[in-house]
This record gives C-alpha cells, structure tokens and sequence, in this order.
C-alpha cells in the first residue's frame, strides 16, 4: 500500500515539478515543497509547516546528502 502510495504521489507532484528539474533527473528541496504545495493545495499560511515536515523526512528520501533526490533514491524501498 505505501509503495502504491508513493508512486501515485510521485506522478502527481511530477506534473508540477518544473521542466528543468525532468531534464537532470534531480529534484531539490524547494522543488519538492512547491509541488507538494500545488497537489495539495496548501495555502501560504501551510508552507512553513510543510517544510518542517518535509525536512524531517529529506535524509530518508536524499541518501547521499546531496541536497536533491534522483530517480534511485526515491525509488530506494
């Protein structure tokens, strides 16, 4: 079910992500909080909430510290 989950949410942000982070395979942080933003529909006021959530879970998704999730890491089960 998370794996479902996972891919679903996957396709879904990638329809925000923007075209250049499709082209290096690379998506960084702030990519990340803005295409959660638009899926969900989160408002300003939950931005900052976001990205303390999002960074509580970054180091699950960027195993080698780079500061962006490529295709292997986010796909690491």
């Amino acid at each position: 079910m998370f794996v479902q989950f996972r891919v679903t949410v996957l396709y879904k942000i990638t329809v925000y992500l923007p075209p250049y982070s499709r082209l290096d395979g690379l998506v960084n942080f702030e990519e990340v909080v803005r295409a959660f933003a638009k899926t969900f529909s989160i408002d300003v006021a939950g931005i900052s909430q976001l990205r303390d959530s999002l960074r509580e879970v970054w180091c699950v998704f960027d195993m080698d510290n780079s500061g962006a999730i490529d295709r292997r890491e986010f796909m690491h089960p």
